[in-house]
């Protein structure tokens, strides 16, 4: 019996009426920067890795313009879209932008596409609601192997100049036949069609039909350049004759040089476990140029990578940190091997990290880097006794706490952003199995006192109820009596007054858990990264503000502690969820941001400061509120 969702009828893109207007601006894709290629490389590889593919190959073509599935509907709506905007409404040079970038593109011969080509389950009919609907998603509610697809759809976005996403898949329904469609959607701009104006988002089905609880769509088999691309990856063996697989098409590619470059990269990085476990290959190509990751090859592109200390944004991996974690991966000692997962770890070798004392724990599902160092119980303040020791946790398959990992992923599987959304019951399950874990890592690691090949040079310690890294105490002159023949000493000059503030600084600490981490490059620290949790019981303000200080120790007299002292702050990358934002030239020293109960903040500092002093550093929290101030 036929899939009911699947018609006869060829596919076209569809716009339904619209009431609001919306420009060529869009919120989930229009926030672009130079890391869109490795977060869309994650989320279309993840996305195959969880519909069962173990071969993906990603190609970069040129097709004539003109054999672009649904162009002539696309056209029609950019070219009235362009009307409505020039006519009606005033459009902002962003907008103006985008729309020179279509027009371009739609004016020439040909276009670039990138396509990503799996072998996994392919995409029903069913499913396939959840990857065109923005908002929508299947990503920790399915608990089957069909894969996860939603949010991450926005992301492909990013690099279409066309703004404009195709789907070409096989799969097979409840009877085991095997049934192929097409579908995709594309953002454009509000428009105008048979006299009432349309959406900006277009749907290529063979039919779309608006409701008020939901969207009803039938698909179409895969016709024209759909289907040629599905001939041809099966005449490749990309997908098997009589196989399942997805052909995810972003049309309008960057034509980018090093792009293969770029992709196997973002591969290497974010995919080390998979590779190193032979569970996956990856193919790319571009013209001429073309690259293979796999088992035998992984590790000289980890090579590659290894130097690479730069920051990334959004919480990704610096290539770095990744070698280090293959490194791990490959010859850590396995500590843990239960039906869970697999824990792998390595102790810090001095030359290897300095002094600075890391304790690092990286979160691997379905081969796949998923979370470093921002897991409960698994942050580096859980370890401040042990000694340094870096971890890799390999969550297996099909297990209780894989469900649990990824009900908990993000949008972009990066960190465990959904956390607090989690049933009471599941995070509880979650926190218990790594608390068991982070018991075993303490354990094995070993404590501080055990060893004293990380104490810090030059700093001595103090007990007074606590203990506190001072200062080494400068050796103090004694006073010289003054001569009766010297004249009196002139009296200080008067100091003027501090100019009143319209505010008071509050320290917050009410339910607060700061950790910093100091990213350290050739023995100093330029950057730091924080993690903050503030008790989700506990009511926050709306903006709360962050600087970063150290005790200088005690005075030479020894009397009492010196004030803190703040370090100039050069730019700020604040993320809370999928929020994230970057803030530079702070005045002052102190950064505000939207307060939230989880929060993460990469600093860089203005003036690089060595690795002993980096660990004597705190990160305050500070309300700041408004005063009064008196009438002159």
């Amino acid at each position: 019996m036929p899939n009911s969702l699947i018609s006869d009828k060829p596919s076209k893109l569809h716009f339904q009426p619209q009431i609001n207007s919306k420009g060529f601006t869009n919120e989930h894709i229009q926030d672009k920067s130079a890391s869109d290629l490795e977060v869309v490389v994650r989320e279309l590889m993840q996305n195959s890795l969880d519909a069962r593919a173990d071969r993906i190959s990603m190609r970069i073509v040129d097709i004539p313009v003109d054999d672009i599935p649904g162009i002539a509907d696309y056209r029609a709506a950019f070219e009235s879209a362009c009307e409505v905007r020039e006519k009606n409404l005033e459009t902002s040079a962003v907008e103006k932008r985008i729309a020179d970038q279509i027009g371009t593109i739609l004016n020439g011969n040909t276009a670039n596409v990138l396509l990503c080509i799996d072998n996994g389950n392919g995409i029903a009919a069913e499913d396939m609601k959840a990857v065109l609907w923005s908002g929508n998603t299947t990503k920790g509610r399915d608990r089957g192997t069909s894969g996860s697809f939603g949010v991450g759809h926005c992301s492909a976005f990013k690099l279409s100049n066309l703004r404009y996403v195709l789907y070409a898949t096989r799969s097979r329904d409840n009877s085991g036949n095997l049934l192929e469609l097409v579908a995709g959607s594309a953002v454009l701009a509000e428009h105008e069609s048979g006299g009432e104006p349309r959406s900006p988002e277009g749907f290529y089905v063979a039919e779309l039909v608006k409701r008020s609880d939901r969207q009803k769509a039938t698909y179409s088999p895969p016709d024209g350049q759909s289907a040629q691309w599905l001939n041809e990856s099966t005449k490749e063996g990309l997908i098997p004759a009589g196989a399942t697989g997805t052909i995810v098409a972003i049309l309008g590619f960057p034509s980018e040089a090093d792009m293969v470059d770029g992709i196997c990269k973002a591969a290497t990085k974010n995919f080390y476990e998979a590779f190193t476990e032979g569970k996956l290959s990856l193919n790319v190509k571009n013209g001429d140029e073309s690259d293979k990751i796999m088992l035998k090859t992984i590790s000289e592109h980890m090579k590659q990578i290894q130097n690479d200390k730069t920051s990334p944004k959004k919480g990704l991996l610096k290539g770095s940190w990744a070698a280090a974690q293959h490194r791990t991966f490959k010859s850590g000692e396995k500590i843990i091997d239960d039906k869970n997962a697999t824990v792998r770890l390595r102790k810090w070798k001095h030359e290897e990290y300095g002094n600075s004392a890391a304790r690092d724990v990286a979160i691997c599902r379905n081969g796949m880097w998923i979370a470093r160092n921002e897991a409960p119980n698994l942050l580096p303040r859980d370890f401040s006794e042990t000694q340094p020791f870096q971890c890799v946790i390999s969550v297996k398959a099909d297990s209780d706490l894989h469900q649990l990992v990824k009900d908990a992923e993000g949008p972009e599987h990066i960190g465990l952003a959904y956390l607090k959304e989690m049933s009471k019951k599941d995070s509880k399950w979650l926190r218990e199995i790594l608390g068991e874990f982070a018991e075993k890592i303490r354990e094995v690691a070993g404590k501080i006192a055990d060893s004293e090949e990380y104490i810090l040079p030059d700093f001595a310690m103090l007990t007074g109820g606590k203990e506190e890294n001072a200062e080494r105490l400068p050796n103090k002159p004694r006073p010289t009596p003054p001569d009766p023949d010297d004249p009196p000493p002139a009296p200080p000059e008067p100091r003027p007054e501090p100019t009143p503030q319209p505010f008071v600084d509050k320290p917050f600490t009410d339910g607060l858990v700061v950790s910093m981490l100091p990213i350290v490059d050739g023995g100093v620290a330029h950057k730091l990264f924080c993690t903050i949790e503030i008790d989700h019981e506990k009511d926050i303000p709306g903006k709360l503000g962050f600087r970063v200080g150290y005790n200088t120790g005690s005075d030479a007299s020894c009397d009492r502690w010196l004030p803190t002292t703040h370090l100039k702050i050069q730019s700020v990358e604040w993320q809370a969820g999928s929020r994230s934002v970057r803030e530079n030239e702070l005045e002052g020293g102190v950064m505000f941001v939207d307060a939230a109960h989880s929060m993460t903040l990469e600093i860089a500092l203005q003036n690089p400061i060595d690795t002993a002093e980096a660990n004597a550093l705190k990160l305050e929290a500070i309300q700041r509120i408004d005063k009064e101030m008196p009438k002159q």
